[in-house]
């Protein structure tokens, strides 16, 4: 009896032993399943960050390129109105210069024809001086009222 009391006593202990030490690993096992659980949570966080993060960069990055679309758009249709305003300049100048060329010809014209006149007038003139001065020679009416009005005449016109 003693024998088996002992053995008994003896396969408690290492029962007990037994059972502490696997209490002893459940409870690191519970502590290392806390701990894993502690970073899963702390890794799920990392992750939500991150992907909140990336949404916003992806917002930020959409943004961007509608602004940057938005801008291309304006530039070609900023370069689209240069171009045509510069079209539309280079028709102007050119209708300008047309129409100062017809300006030209005519003053051209005008001058030859005020040129011609002044000729024509200055023969005149002298073709009047000349007969004056034939009725002159001739002594013809000199006090006559024919006479008055040639001279009358002849003088307006050299003061002219």
């Amino acid at each position: 009896v003693q024998v088996r009391n002992e053995r008994l006593s003896k396969v408690e202990a290492e029962a007990q032993a037994t059972a502490s030490a696997i209490n002893h690993r459940e409870n690191q096992a519970e502590s290392a399943v806390a701990q894993l659980r502690a970073e899963a949570e702390q890794l799920r966080q990392q992750v939500a960050a991150a992907a909140s993060e990336a949404a916003g960069k992806a917002h930020a990055l959409e943004a961007a390129h509608v602004a940057e679309t938005a801008q291309t758009t304006r530039m070609q249709e900023l370069q689209a109105l240069a171009t045509e305003a510069h079209s539309q300049r280079e028709q102007e100048a050119t209708a300008a210069r047309g129409q100062l060329e017809q300006l030209r010809f005519a003053i051209t014209d005008k001058d030859r024809q005020l040129e011609e006149r002044n000729a024509a007038m200055a023969k005149k003139e002298q073709d009047v001086k000349d007969l004056l001065r034939q009725l002159a020679a001739a002594g013809d009416a000199q006090n006559s009222p024919q006479q008055q009005a040639v001279d009358s005449t002849a003088a307006e016109e050299e003061a002219v």
